[in-house]
Formats: structure tokens, sequence, C-alpha cells
């Protein structure tokens, strides 16, 4: 009669302290390769993402009225803002891009025969100006010697100047093709930003806590403000230098008015726009409406970016009005384009960090009076 064998009891084998740290670097280490490797696929895309995540902070409430009157159907909401953006960003670069390479070349010969003109002789009211009449014409005649050295340099810098318009104009089709994909990027970030959102404050909250939560609410409210700041400051630069150059009878007001929009959103403003614009009609001999041009630009046009785009960034912004322009113009310089958006909100975070972390300042304390009983304890 056999007994029946038993098994023997497993013995849980203790895992060794070196073992789990070679595990632990292992993972790390996988971890970094993936992080690098995830970095250089998305590296290519990398900026036009990062613009459709500008945009679509900046431009959220307008797609939550929109979703709300599609009856909540994001999907749709979302394909309707980005076929306006097309129309009103894309369609614009495209005549601006196609009439630039088609004029370039007749624009350069044309001015070309200007400079050899010279300068156009000073207007008959100048001389009649009671008595600054003959100081202001010896003093046009002056500016316009000089004009002609400076017609013998602007001849000989015609060819390169005419060169860079031609790259210039080439290079807009990556810029569109980049713009286009930003905006593909905005409309998925509309469709699921929410969830979105919610994931990346669950992860926030998990890593820095409620601290981290209210720099996400700076960070989203500095972007909003930076965007409005900046696109509606060139909007009404645009608008503006519009209704000027219609009013001084220039024919390609509106091509010079979307140019202004673009260009208005670089720190420099509309003034590479105008200034050229302003010269022409004075090398043109309407010296009235060049005047006009100069005063209407410098007082109204060039005017506007000091007033809205302050009045936006500060408004959603913890930062002091200094360290905004420092925010734009730094941004700018160390990041390009993105840096207008990036530069005060990385200042904001840090500005909001560093108050946070500050200890609090002792108020100065003064020593109290003392009272009638204890002088009088302590006179002699």
């Amino acid at each position: 009669m056999s007994t029946p064998t038993q098994e023997a009891p497993s013995v849980a084998v203790p895992a060794s302290p070196r073992g789990d740290q070679i595990a632990l670097i292992a993972g790390v280490v996988i971890l970094v390769l993936l992080l690098i490797a995830g970095f250089l696929i998305v590296r290519p895309f990398l900026s036009s993402l990062l613009w459709g995540v500008i945009l679509a902070i900046g431009t959220w409430p307008l797609f939550v009225r929109v979703r709300h009157l599609t009856g909540g159907r994001a999907l749709l909401a979302s394909t309707l803002l980005v076929i306006v953006y097309m129309a009103v960003l894309v369609v614009p670069l495209v005549m601006v891009g196609d009439g630039l390479i088609d004029h370039v070349s007749s624009l350069s010969s044309h001015v070309s025969g200007m400079l050899e003109k010279g300068p156009p002789p000073p207007p008959v009211w100048l001389g009649d100006l009671p008595l600054i009449g003959k100081k202001a014409v010896a003093f046009y005649k002056e500016i316009a010697t000089g004009g002609a050295k400076a017609a013998q340099l602007a001849r000989s810098a015609i060819g390169p100047v005419t060169s860079w318009l031609l790259n210039f104009a080439s290079s807009i089709g990556f810029a569109l093709a980049e713009l286009v994909l930003a905006l593909v990027c905005t409309g998925i970030f509309y469709a699921n930003g929410e969830a979105a959102t919610c994931s990346l404050r669950g992860v926030v909250t998990r890593i820095g806590g409620e601290r981290a939560q209210r720099l996400i609410t700076i960070a989203h409210g500095t972007i909003q403000s930076v965007v409005y700041g900046i696109v509606g400051s060139a909007l009404a630069q645009a608008i503006l230098a519009g209704i000027g150059f219609a009013i001084a009878g220039i024919g390609s007001a509106f091509p010079l008015a979307v140019a202004t929009f673009f260009v208005a959103l670089l720190p420099t403003g509309a003034l590479p726009v105008w200034l050229p614009v302003t010269i022409w009609v004075f090398v043109q001999g309407d010296t009235e409406w060049g005047i006009f041009l100069l005063l209407w630009s410098m007082l109204l046009t060039g005017q506007v970016d000091n007033f809205i785009k302050p009045y936006f960034i500060a408004r959603g912004s913890p930062l002091p009005l200094l360290l905004v322009f420092l925010g734009v113009l730094g941004g700018a310089v160390a990041f390009g384009f993105l840096g207008l958006f990036l530069g005060p909100t990385i200042l904001s975070i840090l500005y909001v960090l560093i108050r946070e972390w500050s200890p609090p300042v002792a108020a100065a304390t003064v020593p109290a009076p003392p009272s009638p009983q204890a002088a009088s304890a302590t006179a002699p």
C-alpha cells in the first residue's frame, strides 16, 4: 500500500536589494530612451503642435459658443471653426504670396526708374508759407541732395532686396503648410480639449498638488490674454492702416491691410508696412498725402499697439507691466514667434512661484509709547 507523497512547502525567496536597484535603473533607462525617441518623432511637428495648443486655449470661449449653437456637437463646431480659420488666415496669405511673386520684378524695375528721376521738386505751397517758407524750401533741397546720394546706394541694393523678396515669397509656402497643420491640430484639441485638460490636471495634481493646479490656471489665463492682446492689436492696426491707405487713394489698400495684420503680430508692429508705403507716396510727388499718411500712421496706427496689447496681457496675467514687455520681447528673441506667447507665460509662472516661496516680509514694529502710570513710576 503506497503512501501519498506530500509536496514540500514553497519558500518565498526574498528579493535582493541589488536586483531591485538593477530593475529600477533599467526602468529609468528605458523610460528615458522612450522619451528621447518620442521627442525625435514629434520634433518636426512640435511647432505646429504648440501653435495648435496656443490657438485652442486662446479661442476656447469662441469654440464653446459655436458648440452651443451647434447643439453640443463638438466635432461639428471644431470643423466649422477650422474652416473659418482657413478662410481668414490661409487664403489671404496665399493671395499675398502670389501677388508678391508676380509683382516683385515689376516693382524693382519701377523703383529703379523712380530713383533715376530723383526726388520731386518742393511743392509750391511750401515756399509760400509765412516766415518759414524760404527756410523750409532750403531744408527740403538739402534733404533732396542727401536723398540723391541715398538713391545711389538704393540702386545698388535693389538686386539683393529683389532676390530676398523672392526667397521670402517662396518661403511662404512652408509657412502655409505649417499653419494648416497647426489649424488641424487646433480642431483636434477643440474636440478632445476637455478630456485632455482633465487628464492633465489629474497628473499635475498628483505631482505638484494644489500649487500645480494654480500654475495651470495662471498659464491658461496668460496665454489667453497674450492671444487677445497680440491678435487684437494687430487687427486694430490693420483696420486703421487700411483706412489710412484708402483715404490716401492707394489702390492696394486691402492687400496692404492684410499684410499689416500679419506683420503687426511681430514686436516691430506695423512699421515695416506703413513706412515704405509712406516713402513711396513721397517719391511719387504726393507730398500732402505723404504727410497725411506719416501722421496717421505715427499717431494712430503706431500707437494702438502701446495700449491694446499691454491692457489685455496685464488683465489676465499677474505680471507687472514691465515684466509683460520683457516677456514678449525676450521671448521673441529666445524662441522666435512662439516666444511672444511662451515668454509672458513662463515669466508669470516664475513670478507666482517666487512670490509663494518667498518668506513673508514682517512689518516693522514701532514701540508703543509708555502709559502715564509707567512714566510716573519710572520718573525720579
